[in-house]
């Protein structure tokens, strides 16, 4: 097996992980859902941000361990769309780079989410100034919603790319654009989900890819 496939299916691979550690960083750190609200008094907040202590920072760590492998995982995407188009500046040459900034973006705004978990498990230090715990939580609250343009656009350029030029099933493009980007500002929580499932079924659709490459060499 050439070095290049050992590394590209390390870059493939990259994607699942960062897609399935941020489900489980979002499960642990949210559980069934969140138990108080912005409208809640402070001091509640507090409370409910220290009985979950424990998971807000477990759950922040894998947020930020998913986006090691994110930041894996775009490079490896950009090259793929870019070998399709015939290297850059052929055909729609800076759509890659659309991707790419898209996802960088992304994984930037998750560490801040992962930087306000963190924070939160610290609230029981705050020495009864429930008001951090309140703003913490005001902060975090419509996350999605800002998530939301980076994602959709980071799907939108690599479904153009792979409409024209094949980079991944076009089937698969146009079903991207359909499910994913458009319930951008609608429904983020559904897109954020559909947008990790995105990840998931690309990075296998790269995977086997990478492969069928490697078959072809070897024959």
């Amino acid at each position: 097996m050439p070095e290049s496939a050992m590394w590209d299916r390390i870059g493939a691979v990259s994607g699942i992980l960062f897609a399935v550690l941020v489900v489980i960083s979002l499960q642990v750190s949210l559980g069934t859902g969140e138990t108080t609200a912005p409208t809640d008094v402070a001091g509640i907040v507090a409370i409910d941000y220290n009985q979950r202590s424990e998971d807000l920072r477990f759950g922040a760590f894998l947020m930020a361990a998913s986006v090691f492998f994110l930041l894996w995982f775009l490079p490896f995407l950009r090259h793929r769309l870019e070998r399709a188009q015939g290297g850059q500046g052929q055909g729609h040459g800076w759509m890659p780079s659309v991707a790419y900034g898209a996802g960088i973006t992304a994984g930037a705004m998750l560490l801040i989410v992962a930087t306000l978990g963190f924070a939160g498990s610290h609230v029981a230090s705050f020495e009864g100034d429930w008001q951090v715990a309140k703003t913490l939580l005001v902060l975090r609250w419509d996350h999605l919603f800002v998530l939301a343009p980076p994602m959709a656009a980071l799907v939108a350029a690599t479904s153009v790319v792979s409409i024209r030029s094949g980079a991944l099933p076009a089937r698969l493009g146009w079903i991207s654009l359909l499910l994913v980007f458009a319930p951008m500002f609608v429904a983020p929580e559904l897109m954020t989900m559909l947008f990790l499932l995105w990840v998931i079924v690309v990075s296998v659709v790269l995977l086997y890819q990478t492969f069928s490459e490697d078959s072809g060499y070897l024959h």
